[in-house]
């Protein structure tokens, strides 16, 4: 099969690495793997796409090539997730060599994205985005992230686990107007000498825990009495991602809980 991989954390993510080299385990001894990613971090973009400006595609240096010699071939673009996989949908046949055989992609794959995209977070992500877009234009995708509780885990830790999701996620695509989400879970939640399992859940529907941290200045506090085009105050994001709601039989309850959950998400009732 000939499957197309981005993501939202850009082109050079370890995440985005283990996820081509397991999909190249994957595509069969007559497939191709093609990265086509942003050129910088796009983390929580949305759905955005680009419509006014030039997108610019470069290529990059081929990833290690797979069992059987499938080819990894990279390339990097100045837009959004959900531009990559445009590009790379509709203009696949600008990534090919002369001559090459290949015909449209079979799978979109997005990811692995370097933190959680559970319940509500498919709604912001770039990632989950990706996997929508690929939706719309009719192709089988799936958005693929790993929780981290604090700092990243060696990505090794999760090969085996991202292996049989992506097994079952390509024995069975999603159908029209579907895609799947899975997120693996952070590797030291996992119970000493088991093995995690791939459960199949329902999204959190429960809000994230939003909060904001006020960012003093060598003067006051936040104040409106200020001229216009003042700043009144300045703000960093300060919400606590393990501490969000997770009902029972949630994917935020499986996957914290240390299995892989694996949620199939219609874009439309």
């Amino acid at each position: 099969m000939h499957i197309l991989l981005t993501n939202d954390d850009g082109v050079h993510a370890e995440g985005l690495a283990t996820l081509a080299a397991a999909a190249s385990r994957h595509a069969g001894p007559n497939g191709s793997v093609t990265v086509v990613a942003p050129d910088r971090e796009h983390s929580g973009c949305g759905h955005r796409v680009t419509v006014a400006d030039t997108l610019t595609l470069r290529r990059e240096a081929d990833g290690p090539e797979g069992p059987g010699g499938v080819r990894v071939r990279r390339f990097s673009l100045d837009g959004t997730p959900a531009d990559c996989v445009r590009i790379g949908l509709h203009h696949f046949a600008d990534l090919r060599e002369p001559g090459e055989a290949g015909g449209p992609f079979d799978w979109v794959l997005s990811g692995v994205n370097h933190g959680g995209n559970l319940g509500v977070d498919v709604f912001l992500s770039g990632t989950a985005a990706a996997a929508r877009e690929a939706t719309l234009a009719g192709v089988a995708s799936a958005a693929l992230s790993r929780f981290r509780r604090g700092g990243d885990a060696p990505w090794e830790d999760s090969v085996d686990l991202l292996d049989r999701v992506l097994a079952e996620i390509l024995a069975e695509p999603p159908g029209p107007g579907a895609y799947w989400n899975a997120n693996l879970p952070h590797p030291p939640d996992v119970p000493a000498g088991t093995t995690p399992r791939v459960v199949r859940c329902h999204p959190e529907a429960g809000p994230l825990p939003v909060n904001f941290r006020a960012v003093e200045d060598e003067s006051t506090g936040p104040r409106a009495d200020v001229a216009a085009g003042e700043p009144v105050a300045r703000y960093r994001y300060h919400g606590s991602y393990p501490d969000r709601h997770a009902s029972e039989g949630s994917d935020v309850s499986v996957c914290f809980g240390g299995a892989a959950a694996l949620c199939r998400l219609p874009l439309f009732p």
